[in-house]
């Protein structure tokens, strides 16, 4: 239920599963790879596209919500900065939220 509530205020371009993703992941061990993102996105039944992927990492990076770490000249890991942390907990406590008024049934 969660990505679909995500799905709907996100629209078709999955920058806010990419930010969560990033967030879900980086909390573990700071700094985030392509592979370590499809695994939640297959963990959350849902695909995503290395291209889709790089396209939304580099537009999270230019209104400064994640840092792209080069790893070699083609590559990179990415990584929150403390603002994308605060929009992903926001964004989570929204979500949090919308489940509960959708779990009300008054």
């Amino acid at each position: 239920m969660l990505l679909k509530i995500v799905d709907y205020i996100q629209g078709k371009s999955h920058s806010v599963d990419v930010l969560l993703a990033i967030h879900a992941i980086s909390s573990n061990n700071g700094s985030v790879r392509w592979k370590d993102v499809k695994q939640w996105f297959k963990q959350q039944g849902k695909t995503i596209s290395d291209s889709t992927f790089r396209d939304r990492r580099t537009e999270l990076a230019e209104i400064g919500l994640v840092e792209k770490e080069p790893i070699d000249p083609l590559r990179f890991n990415t990584k929150m900065t403390p603002k994308g942390m605060k929009v992903a907990e926001t964004i989570i406590d929204l979500i949090t939220k919308l489940e509960e008024v959708e779990g009300d049934k008054t």
